[in-house]
Parts: structure tokens; sequence; C-alpha cells
């Protein structure tokens, strides 16, 4: 039985649209992933592996930063990791459907590395707003230029992967123009 012009353009359509989405959800895992490393790096240099999200955590969810030699607690590191994960997901969804809605069709390196930028500058903001919600000294604590280059390499992932995907064709529509 053939189908008709319109149920084909609808189902394209879900196609894509679910498309935006895993491509979202995978950039905002991977961005969630080189912070984590990039963090990760720094706490086993200094002999404290997983103090970070353990610190974070604790402060976000008992309000009380745990002192330097506290033994680490996995249900606080737990905790914040699906934070964190959960909240660069939603970056990656936003970023992939800009990215499918806003750039994809005027496709070009220049607007790559505005959606980067664009990233970058949620994360800061974002960091920067937590921060001082909850944890007023984090900035002490993580270092400014540490909290700001893992940021930039998780945006950098992020839209490297929305684009590179894109323009492969991996999933999603071609990057030519119309």
């Amino acid at each position: 039985m053939a189908r008709s012009p319109s149920s084909v353009a609808d189902d394209d359509a879900n196609v894509e649209a679910v498309t935006w989405r895993i491509e979202g959800v995978l950039a905002g895992v991977i961005g969630a992933a080189v912070v984590a490393v990039f963090f990760l790096i720094f706490d086993v240099a200094a002999r404290r592996p997983l103090w970070t999200p353990f610190a974070l955590g604790s402060v976000f969810f008992v309000n009380e930063l745990p002192e330097p030699g506290a033994a680490i607690d996995l249900a606080m590191v737990a905790g914040y990791t699906a934070l964190h994960g959960t909240v660069f997901v939603a970056f990656g969804l936003m970023a992939a459907f800009y990215f499918d809605t806003q750039i994809r069709p005027r496709a070009s390196l220049g607007r790559a590395a505005l959606l980067a930028l664009l990233l970058f500058l949620a994360f800061e903001l974002c960091f920067w707003l937590f921060a001082r919600m909850f944890v007023p000294d984090a900035l002490d604590v993580l270092g400014v230029v540490r909290v700001s280059v893992a940021n930039l390499l998780a945006a950098v992932a992020m839209a490297g992967w929305i684009v590179v995907r894109a323009a492969r064709g991996v999933g999603t529509r071609d990057m030519a123009p119309s």
C-alpha cells in the first residue's frame, strides 16, 4: 500500500524532531563528561579523587562545605553528578534545537563557533549564578580559570559534536544550503 506524500513528510518531521533531541542529549553527556574528567584530573593530582563533585554536592544538598580531609561521600558525588549531567543535557538540548532551527540552514564554521561561544557564555553565567546562590566561595575553591577552561572545553566539545554530526549527515539533515 502506497503512503501519501503527507505521511512521508510527517515521518521525516518526526525523525528530525527525535534526531535533534538525541543529538542534544549526547552533546550534554559529552559536555558533562568533559567537565567531570577535567576536574577529576585536578582532584587526582591533588590526591583527592572525586573531591570536587563531593564538595559541590555537599554544599548543594546539605548546605555545608566539607573539611578538606573529610571522607568522600559517594552519595553526594552521585547526587551532584546526576544534577550536573541533567544541567548539561538541558543545555545540549537547547543547543541542538538552536542549531537545528537557526544555524543549520546557513551553516558555516563561524556559526558553529557562535554556538560554542553561546554555550560557553551560558555555562559561565549558570555556574556564576549557581555559585552565588549556593556556594559563595566556589570560585575561590575551584579557581576562576579552571572553571572557565572546563566550561570552554565543554562548549567546544558539545558544539563540535553537534556540528560534526550534522556535517556528516549522521541522523540529521544535510548542512548543504538548499
